[in-house]
């Protein structure tokens, strides 16, 4: 992020003295040359109304989610062997497919709740036909915090199309976008275009020009998305702060009341609602059939939003009278240098602020994650830092 003035940028990987944001931790950082902004290339931007108290989220997400159904190809996702969960799982947890309609969905809901409720609820906004909802088709996953109120949706979705990726040694300002789905890209080199083709996922196109020397190819986009509405009108963005997900087995679930807050001694923490809902799950199973030792009858697992807000957990331990966690990131966080910072300045203010911390590691071949591990049967090595 960049200062309208070309002065000062905000980064989350390059640490400076100057901390710019605690809940998503970032630097500011001050140019010894600033750069030109270019304003007329940028979005018209419209301010997000700010986000409504989590009983009024709660109340108008829950009104969504009993007008909205699981399609098939969702439900074969949950249930099928790389996730596993039962009918009664999935039912409990309330996932959902986002609506195909949003609009229709959307003058359903009014019957329901005030439709000034909408206003601060992130997903929805206006335009000439009233309100509607904004997001793609794909698996909607519920953020519930630590008193079973729904503060927000991630969708995964069905179709993460492809994104260019661009890496070299570059003199010159390069850029590579694009154009036309699925596959064709443009490659500029100080805004004139240098090469126009298509590309399969995985091909390379190779940059060579005087000053340049690099590479574009085609990979998987996004796949993950926040239900948000940020720069449309009437609309409201998923942070600020960003939900972080409690994940407790529906043998837990389906008897806790909204509003009554989660007690949980021992918790673990790990990245996305859906993976820890999975983990939790198995690890109850796993526990019931006597194969693993739990500190409590029913494991506690958090979801980050993302590795960088792991601030945002400090208030929930406290409200949940917790005193141990357990760090279940990817694996492949030893590969990534932004997850390894991140983990660090979490174990230690954790350590800092008196919790027992321990950190879970495991080989690749046993899962990427956390829920591969133990839909396997498989079990981390727990070592406490």
């Amino acid at each position: 992020m960049i200062h309208a003035d070309g002065n000062r940028v905000v980064c989350i990987r390059i640490e400076s003295k100057k901390v710019f944001s605690k809940q998503f931790t970032s630097w500011l950082h001050f140019l010894k040359e600033p750069v030109r902004v270019n304003t007329e290339d940028m979005e018209d931007y419209l301010p997000a109304q700010p986000k409504a108290p989590i009983t009024q989220l709660n109340a108008v997400y829950s009104a969504l989610l009993d007008n909205i159904r699981l399609e098939e190809n969702h439900y074969a996702q949950l249930t099928g062997e790389s996730r596993g969960l039962t009918d009664s799982e999935v039912a409990i947890r309330e996932y959902r497919s986002f609506p195909r309609k949003p609009w229709v969905v959307t003058k359903q809901l009014e019957h329901y709740v005030d439709a000034e409720a909408f206003h601060g609820t992130p997903g929805f906004y206006t335009n000439r036909y009233g309100w509607t909802i904004a997001g793609m088709q794909g698996l909607l996953i519920p953020y519930r915090n630590e008193r079973n109120q729904i503060g927000g949706f991630q969708v995964r979705v069905d179709e993460p199309g492809l994104k260019a990726v661009l890496a070299g040694s570059f003199k010159d300002k390069v850029t590579a976008e694009i154009i036309e789905r699925p596959n064709r890209v443009q490659v500029k080199i100080n805004g004139e275009v240098y090469k126009e083709t298509c590309l399969e996922e995985g091909e390379r196109l190779d940059i060579q020009e005087l000053r340049n020397y690099g590479v574009v190819t085609l990979k998987k986009g996004q796949r993950y998305f926040w239900v948000s509405s940020a720069n449309k009108e009437n609309g409201t963005g998923a942070g600020n702060p960003m939900p972080v997900h409690v994940a407790v087995p529906v043998a837990k679930l389906k008897d806790w009341q909204e509003g009554t807050p989660h007690r949980a001694k021992s918790v673990g923490i790990t990245e996305g609602a859906l993976k820890a809902d999975i983990a939790v799950e198995h690890m109850a199973r796993l526990h019931r059939a006597g194969k693993l030792e739990l500190t409590e009858e029913s494991p506690t697992m958090l979801a980050l939003p993302g590795v960088n807000t792991w601030m945002n957990i400090l208030p929930m331990l406290e409200t949940m009278g917790t005193e141990e966690v357990t760090i279940y990131f990817d694996m492949d966080m030893l590969s990534n240098p932004d997850v390894l910072r991140a983990t660090k300045q979490m174990l230690i203010k954790l350590k800092e602020e008196g919790y027992k911390v321990n950190l879970s590691m495991w080989s690749e071949e046993d899962g990427k994650g956390i829920d591969d591990v133990f839909l396997q049967g498989k079990f981390p090595q727990i070592k406490q830092v």
